[in-house]
């Protein structure tokens, strides 16, 4: 059984250009983040959890969280003894999760503002992190990846997932159609960021 507060971080990261652009674009987007891909945020969640083995009464991180369709999947496998963090850069995404496990009761999800580079948490202070369908929005991707494994602890399991080739490049341009709608000033992607990893060989 693991109590339910969350560490501190030892230094509260700041987030560069980048990242502040990040954290604007899916802040406009939240309104209706889950109107149309919902069940698709879902079922890619709710499998990276079933993949990460999460048990009850575990401590999990889930980064990236956005509105905390892999955080609720887990905190509903953790049970009232264990416990969940969500950590996004988006105010917005992370009060959709907070608002669902009001709703469904789940005491045992916390939501934080940080980034997932820089955590500040201290050396295996979790059982599972999770990252669904985020890490590419790393600048360092394998730097990233070492960060989230410090936070494993001993016996605990690192899971993260990632779109698969070019598939969802069309909804990718439709949805920066989008949000530039409401924010003109949205920097462009030159293309879509997980393909440096948009396959098991290059995730791996």
């Amino acid at each position: 059984m693991h109590e339910r507060s969350h560490p501190e971080p030892m230094t509260p990261p700041g987030l560069d250009d980048r990242k502040q652009a990040l954290a604007r674009t899916f802040d406009a987007a939240a309104d209706h983040y889950l109107l149309g891909p919902a069940f698709s945020w879902k079922r890619i969640g709710a499998a990276l959890v079933e993949a990460a083995q999460v048990q009850q009464g575990e401590r999990v991180l889930d980064v990236a969280s956005g509105a905390g369709t892999t955080a609720l999947p887990a905190a509903d496998r953790v049970g009232p003894t264990g416990s969940v963090l969500a950590m996004d850069l988006s105010e917005k995404l992370l009060a959709l999760a907070a608002g669902a496990a009001r709703e469904r009761g789940l005491t045992q999800l916390h939501v934080r503002v940080g980034d997932f580079e820089r955590t500040g948490f201290a050396d295996a202070s979790y059982d599972v992190v999770l990252c669904s369908l985020g890490i590419f929005f790393a600048a360092d991707i394998e730097s990233a990846l070492t960060e989230l494994w410090r936070l494993v602890a001993p016996g605990g399991r690192l899971a993260v997932s990632t779109w698969e080739g070019e598939g969802l490049g069309d909804v990718y341009d439709c949805f920066g159609d989008a949000v530039r709608d409401v924010w003109p000033q949205m920097p462009a992607a030159a293309a879509p960021p997980w393909v440096p990893i948009s396959s098991a060989a290059k995730l791996t």
